[in-house]
């Protein structure tokens, strides 16, 4: 598989003839070689180079193999400077995001540098299938803390001391630790989307909101679910239906675009996030609706794509898609109700994860 990501971006860097690509971005380092921490990558067409630590280099070569693994002696910007040399590249292009001391430092080795958007992005919104495997397996952890979670609640614990059940489950059932922050709303707190938790305790009588997910090898799950404490209010229950109804909606609008094999629908991202609107707004919902349906998920928990009105991406619906669909509602003063699920476009069907 890593073999075939370098492949995919040497040929992406020979259509737009960049010679020499300076890779920082630490998810775009662990999608190429499975590693992250100090060590950086230079791409070029043909050739793909490791720059690290002496201490990391003999664990890199044996776990590596399709890069060349180049030890800094002196420093890393006298390993890059002769390696530029060895590519005979005039320009030196990085990852946008790269900071300005970062490009005057890159302008020192090599005469003409350029940022741009990574090629690397784009290669990542289609899962492979060793990505999607990680991925599953983060959000069976995520799926399965959340039963915990629901059997264990009890009035009296505090949303922090409900965070520390979740982070303690997950840790202890094969996870590398939280996607995220966890969100634990209880509720009128749950009125506010990213709630930060605190000392509130659980009641009976009131609702409780719990989106939170799993690490797993880099790779992120993400789950939302609003549960209610004793016996669920009418208005808890009308609107808890309406979510969901709104959330299986957006789900039959993504598997239908699949079916007729729309691959170039590249307004998918409003369109679905319309169709989530629209059903909320037939029960009078949608103005408590206050973010967007959903986004892609994989080495970042938000990536492409980006179900909203104004912040999309552009990209068209494919095959190998992992994103979430998460509608919610949230009325100051009474609460909130959100219903997300991971969901992978394969096969030209939509699966829950």
């Amino acid at each position: 598989m890593l073999h075939q990501r370098l492949k995919n971006l040497q040929k992406t860097l020979r259509k737009k003839r960049i010679k020499a690509f300076w890779v920082i971005q630490p998810e775009n380092i662990l999608y190429l070689t499975n590693y992250s921490q100090d060590l950086k990558l230079l791409i070029t067409p043909t050739k793909g180079y490791i720059i690290t630590d002496p201490r990391s280099a003999g664990m890199l070569r044996q776990k590596v193999k399709n890069f060349e693994v180049v030890e800094i002696v002196s420093s890393s910007g006298e390993v890059l400077s002769n390696l530029i040399k060895k590519t005979k590249a005039r320009t030196l292009y990085t990852e946008d995001g790269i900071t300005v001391a970062g490009l005057r430092s890159l302008a020192k080795k090599c005469k003409h540098v350029k940022s741009l958007p990574s090629p690397i992005t784009e290669l990542r919104l289609v899962k492979d299938s060793d990505e999607i495997k990680k991925i599953k397996q983060a959000v069976k952890i995520t799926s399965a803390c959340h039963r915990y979670i629901a059997k264990t609640i009890k009035v009296g614990l505090t949303e922090k001391q409900i965070v520390w059940l979740i982070e303690k489950y997950i840790r202890e059932h094969d996870g590398d630790g939280l996607a995220f922050p966890p969100v634990v709303a209880v509720g009128p707190n749950a009125a506010v989307p990213h709630h930060q938790p605190g000392k509130t305790k659980v009641r009976k009588g009131t609702m409780l909101l719990l989106d939170f997910g799993a690490l797993y090898q880099g790779y992120h799950g993400d789950m939302t679910r609003t549960i209610f404490v004793g016996q669920p209010t009418p208005k808890f229950e009308r609107i808890y239906k309406a979510v969901v109804e709104a959330q299986l909606k957006g789900v039959k609008f993504i598997q239908n675009e699949l079916r007729i094999k729309n691959y170039e629908l590249r307004k998918f991202e409003k369109q679905l996030d319309k169709v989530v609107r629209d059903s909320l707004a037939g029960q009078s919902l949608d103005q408590y609706f206050t973010h967007g349906t959903g986004h892609g998920v994989g080495l970042q928990i938000h990536e492409a794509p980006s179900f909203h009105q104004k912040r999309v991406t552009g990209v068209k619906l494919q095959n190998g898609m992992v994103f979430t669909i998460e509608p919610g509602v949230y009325i100051k003063g009474w609460g909130g109700v959100r219903y997300e699920n991971d969901y992978l476009a394969q096969n030209n069907k939509i699966i829950k994860l």
